[in-house]
């Protein structure tokens, strides 16, 4: 029998949401000047044709000259270092943007997934949250991909808190949220509201075995072999 353990979870997934638009760059910070602006352009263009390092590079010769720059030129280095799979260095320069406008919904998100790629899941789990916050008409997924990221971060209780909110705003609940949401139960050790998640679960789709093999080794973890309402077969509503 297979021990319960946050390594053998089946239900975590992520669907990690990356915004860069770059073209909208300029349009968003009108007080650039107009060498900035054409800067600016050159240097996507560069990013356009696939020539990442030539428009880092044309980025951090302007900020020799200004610094620090204005956010657009941050947004667009952090694309340059994110492309290139430098994530540490795309989540600083985002931040960079972040810190002069930190209102930016877009901006946060991209943090967000570069922290999360960088394998820093605590700083990307606040930040997916923030960009929660941020997002008018509220993004639920949002709110997932923080659980999720906090999860990786084995932060379990922050996880399932996300979760949980994100399941009482919701109109119609996700399957993966509340999988997720078990996970955490059980990371916790909540066997209990582990086993109503079950139920819930089941009831949802009764001739899922993978849910039927955890209810078994829910039984053996609790040592309630005699439940009646953990009895396979029974699912009660």
């Amino acid at each position: 029998m297979t021990l319960i353990t946050p390594n053998n979870f089946p239900f975590v997934t992520l669907l990690v949401l990356l915004l860069f638009a770059t073209d909208a760059l300029a349009a968003k910070a009108p007080e650039l000047s107009y060498r900035q602006k054409k800067i600016l352009y050159q240097a996507q263009k560069s990013l356009q044709v696939g020539d990442a390092k030539q428009c880092a590079a044309m980025i951090t010769q302007q900020q020799q000259k200004t610094n620090p720059l204005p956010a657009p030129f941050y947004a667009l280095l952090g694309t340059c270092y994110y492309q290139s799979q430098q994530y540490d260095l795309a989540s600083q320069s985002f931040a960079q943007a972040l810190a002069q406008q930190p209102e930016d919904a877009d901006l946060s998100l991209n943090r967000a997934t570069c922290l999360y790629q960088a394998g820093d899941y605590l700083q990307a789990g606040e930040q997916f949250s923030t960009t929660y916050r941020l997002r008018s008409g509220r993004d639920s997924e949002l709110l997932y991909q923080a659980a999720v990221a906090f999860y990786q971060g084995k932060d379990f209780q922050r996880a399932s808190q996300s979760l949980q909110r994100l399941l009482s705003e919701a109109t119609e609940p996700h399957t993966s949220w509340m999988e997720l949401l078990l996970s955490c139960q059980l990371a916790l050790h909540k066997w209990d509201e582990a086993g109503e998640q079950l139920q819930h679960l089941l009831r949802e789709r009764p001739a899922h075995e993978p849910y039927w093999r955890l209810l078994a080794q829910l039984n053996v973890q609790e040592e309630h072999y005699q439940r009646p309402n953990f009895k396979k077969g029974v699912v009660h509503g």
